[in-house]
């Protein structure tokens, strides 16, 4: 297996190939986040040294780890698993079935930071990210994630399969009842079109007409389209 690469296995069967984000990128985005708290706790210290006595040395001390710790947490719940660094280098957190990352697989894998930042300079974390198959410091081990790398698309090709500027419903429309299908079908679908360009073809055909077929069995109904039309279809009805 490429050292580099992993497949995920989804609850829905999917197999996802993904490429693991290495040390050398991790680094880069953990500098980034950390500027952007260093500049956080700087505003927070000049704001606290407006208040007196106990209530500003009490408020600064609850605020100060309170950030340190809510900041990924926050960033990586509300923003899929992307920090503002890890959205610059392209990165990531994802759980282990392919997921979105939950607030306690987020919490977790923060959390047991410290101990990945032992005995200093992040030693642990990055002996770690070195000796796993998977990349995973001790944080992402006990919260069952990992860290991948998106692959860059062009500009053409983001376009093309861009969820959020999906077009309007196309020119058929299916009797069908969509009512069935919940959240997680459909972001399952967004995240497979998005990406269905990175994937051979075969593979892309392979996973377009199994995904098709397991929402087909669960709308008690066949579309007699195109396994990917039909998952167009299925995107634009869900946000028209």
């Amino acid at each position: 297996m490429d050292r580099d690469r992993i497949d995920l296995q989804t609850p829905e069967g999917i197999t996802l190939g993904l490429t693991l984000a290495g040390p050398g990128s991790r680094g880069l985005a953990l500098i980034v986040d950390s500027v952007i708290q260093l500049v956080l706790f700087i505003g927070l210290a000049l704001a606290f040294r407006l208040l007196t006595g106990y209530i500003g040395v009490v408020g600064f001390l609850v605020a100060i780890p309170a950030m340190v710790f809510v900041y990924p947490i926050f960033y990586e719940v509300r923003g899929a698993g992307q920090t503002p660094g890890k959205r610059l280098m392209k990165l990531r957190v994802v759980r282990t079935d392919g997921g979105p990352v939950k607030v306690a697989a987020s919490s977790i894998r923060n959390l047991l930071r410290i101990v990945d930042f032992l005995p200093t300079l992040y030693i642990v974390g990055m002996l770690s990210i070195f000796l796993t198959s998977r990349n995973q410091r001790l944080g992402d081990m006990a919260a069952g994630t990992v860290v991948v790398q998106e692959k860059k698309r062009s500009r053409s090709s983001a376009e093309s399969s861009a969820p959020l500027s999906w077009p309007p419903l196309p020119s058929f429309d299916l009797a069908l009842d969509l009512g069935r299908l919940n959240a997680e079908d459909v972001a399952l679908v967004r995240r497979f079109l998005v990406r269905r360009l990175e994937l051979p073809p075969k593979a892309r055909n392979r996973v377009a007409d199994e995904l098709a077929h397991r929402l087909e069995l669960k709308l008690g109904q066949r579309s007699e389209i195109a396994p990917e039309r039909f998952l167009e279809w299925i995107v634009a009805t869900k946000h028209r």
